[in-house]
């Protein structure tokens, strides 16, 4: 049993059973959903070095960049895949808000 695994899947079902109404089954699972937590982990370190240099944030700003840069919904992993999964669900939320 691997408690720190434990622990991300947990506050990942949590996170998403309080902004979408339903959690996304990573404990039921038990399972890495999509390799979202492998990717943010490999990813971490590129994402601290942009966010310390302001140059390369400011870079991360421009659309273009973003449009190239950032997970989109066609991904096969990560959280492009979580994004594509969880869009309707958050669409739907959103309305019921905004009404």
């Amino acid at each position: 049993m691997d408690f720190a695994k434990i622990a991300q899947f947990l506050t990942l079902d949590v996170i998403t059973c309080l902004s979408l109404g339903q959690p996304f089954g990573w404990i039921t699972e038990d399972k890495d959903m999509y390799e979202y937590i492998k990717t943010m982990e490999e990813n971490l370190p590129v994402m601290n070095i942009f966010s310390a240099i302001p140059l390369l944030s400011a870079i991360m700003r421009i659309p273009a960049v973003q449009k190239a840069a950032i997970p989109g919904v066609k991904d096969r992993v990560g959280m492009g895949k979580v994004k594509a999964y969880e869009f309707p669900d958050i669409s739907r939320t959103l309305l019921q808000a905004l009404e």
